[in-house]
């Protein structure tokens, strides 16, 4: 065993999936995890196809329902209507409305995460730049929507229709100075 693989620590994933090599382990090094992947069969492959497929399918259905909702104001009612599981108020579940199109993005970065984890047969220094830059692209999207959530900015993220409206904390202060005189 090497000495990164010594140093690292290991999750032992077992794949139900195979190489073209028959069956060996190979891993998948995404910056500080080390994954050691065990690959089984070759009629496992199927799991791989449904998993590449949900995320990336997933990724263009939301694309699709944000470039919706970006382009008609009438769907905002609509996504409130599907945001009501979220555990938080309406100021709220209207600002993750507007922050979807960040939520795509982020989507589509933890895509990339799973289908290069899966499909990689090398892990080379440039796929460990890409998964880095996958990541700091989530951490960056999370950012970003906490902003648009609480002040509504920047603007250039949010549908232009809703670009007028203030964020959750603007609105609770408004209520909280209202009540209070």
């Amino acid at each position: 065993m090497d000495e990164l693989a010594k140093s690292v620590p290991t999750r032992v994933v077992v794949l139900p999936t195979t190489d073209r090599a028959g069956g060996t382990r190979r891993n998948l090094a995404f910056g500080v995890v080390r994954w050691q992947v065990h690959l089984a069969s070759s009629e496992e492959w199927h799991m791989i196809y449904a998993l590449t497929s949900f995320f990336v399918l997933g990724a263009c259905f939301m694309t699709w329902k944000a470039f919706q909702l970006w382009r008609d104001p009438a769907l905002v009612d609509f996504f409130l209507s599907v945001f009501t599981f979220l555990p938080f108020g309406p100021d709220a579940r209207r600002g993750e409305v507007r922050s979807l199109a960040i939520t795509v993005v982020s989507l589509w970065a933890i895509s990339f995460l799973v289908v290069a984890g899966l499909w990689s047969d090398d892990v080379g220094d440039s796929l460990d730049l890409a998964g880095l830059a996958a990541v700091v692209v989530i951490i960056g999207c999370l950012v970003a929507e906490a902003c648009v959530i609480l002040f509504n900015r920047p603007k250039c993220l949010v549908p232009p229709h809703m670009r007028s409206e203030q964020g959750a904390l603007a609105k609770r202060r408004k209520t909280r100075r209202r009540s209070s005189v």
